[in-house]
């Protein structure tokens, strides 16, 4: 959950301590990121929902095709999973981010 909460940072919607844990502050900014970036949100997604959106949003950041980022854990989610892992194992290239 860090990764999420220091993405939330990145994009100035989280401010608070990066710990790890999943609360309130995080579950608000997230929905306020997919708000705007998931044409097919609706305010009744649950809040497991809108953390797999986000986390299809970071993906997407990061180059990884994973389809639509509708909170649905597909095929082409899970294939990203894989992907987005193993660049974020290998860490950013030499010379600048990836």
């Amino acid at each position: 959950m860090e990764s999420i909460q220091r993405a939330l940072a990145a994009k100035g919607v989280y401010t608070d301590k990066i710990d790890g844990d999943y609360g309130k502050n995080s579950k608000d900014a997230a929905r306020k990121v997919i708000a705007t970036a998931a044409p097919t949100y609706k305010p009744e997604w649950s809040d497991d929902r809108v953390r797999l959106a986000f986390e299809q949003l970071m993906m997407r950041d990061a180059g990884i095709d994973v389809g639509g980022v509708d909170g649905v854990e597909g095929v082409m989610t899970q294939f990203g999973w894989e992907q987005f892992q193993n660049k974020m194992r290998k860490g950013p290239a030499r010379g600048g981010l990836t």
